[in-house]
């Protein structure tokens, strides 16, 4: 009897959980129709009435978030976020986009203080680290960024996100920063010397980076010539400045232990 009495209860709550999804899946939708239709207090309304049903419903949380951004509804999202952080004390994205609302509702001193504390409190997290490259590469906080990368290196490696944030100078055409970064990886981290050779030959693609790529290559190969000469030949071929490639080659060359078929791949390029 007690077996087919649990049998029911668990029935009839699998039975419930479906009916509320189906509701907040409905829900959902209706938001989204009033945000298109310009409806934003109603879209508001709607995602506010999931969250007092499912408070970490991840989906609306998330549209709320950005309907806040969108519309510059940045005191909406202060209150919010300070709201989810009293819940959510150990949650360093809430941390990360609260400094964004406080920056981007020009409270500049509330944002850094946000962004400061966080960075205390998740001193040894990675992840930390890495949302907040992203965050102030977003808006353009060098110094910042320069500031939490020498922090995050004392504890995770000098690589530590060399790669990340080489791609944001790059992107911004920072290309000295950027080939400090890639060198610093090069060096560092053997893992990932494919990807960035990549990512210097792609930048190479503007003829304002050249003399650049070429002189850090050349700096870093002074001493770290296995880790860098190989990358500084691939640069050459790419110019089409053959004779400099092959010379890098046979330097790197000398500086490792020589395979054969390495060499036959080269010969093969040209």
């Amino acid at each position: 009897m007690n077996k087919i009495l649990l049998l029911i209860i668990m029935i009839l709550s699998t039975a419930a959980a479906e009916l509320e999804n189906l509701s907040i899946s409905s829900s959902l939708k209706t938001a989204k129709y009033l945000e298109k239709k310009g409806d934003i207090n109603g879209s508001i309304s709607i995602y506010r009435n999931i969250l007092e049903k499912k408070p970490n419903h991840r989906t609306t949380i998330q549209r709320l978030k950005t309907i806040f951004l969108n519309h510059q509804l940045y005191n909406d999202g202060i209150k919010f976020l300070n709201k989810r952080m009293i819940n959510n004390p150990n949650n360093q994205k809430i941390y990360a986009e609260l400094g964004e609302f406080y920056f981007l509702n020009e409270q500049i001193s509330k944002a850094h203080k946000t962004w400061n504390n966080a960075q205390k409190k998740f001193i040894n997290d990675r992840s930390f680290y890495r949302t907040m490259v992203s965050m102030y590469g977003k808006y353009g906080l060098d110094k910042k960024l320069d500031l939490l990368l020498l922090e995050g290196r004392k504890r995770f490696g000098l690589s530590f996100l060399s790669y990340e944030s080489g791609v944001y100078y790059q992107a911004i055409k920072a290309y000295d920063k950027a080939m400090d970064q890639f060198v610093l990886n090069l060096i560092h981290n053997s893992r990932q010397i494919g990807i960035i050779e990549k990512r210097i030959l792609i930048m190479s693609d503007d003829e304002e980076s050249l003399s650049i790529i070429e002189n850090k290559l050349l700096n870093a190969s002074n001493k770290h010539p296995d880790k860098t000469l190989n990358v500084l030949s691939e640069f050459y071929f790419k110019q089409q400045k053959y004779q400099k490639a092959l010379m890098a080659k046979k330097d790197w060359y000398s500086n490792k232990k020589s395979d054969p078929q390495e060499w036959l791949k080269f010969a093969n390029d040209f």
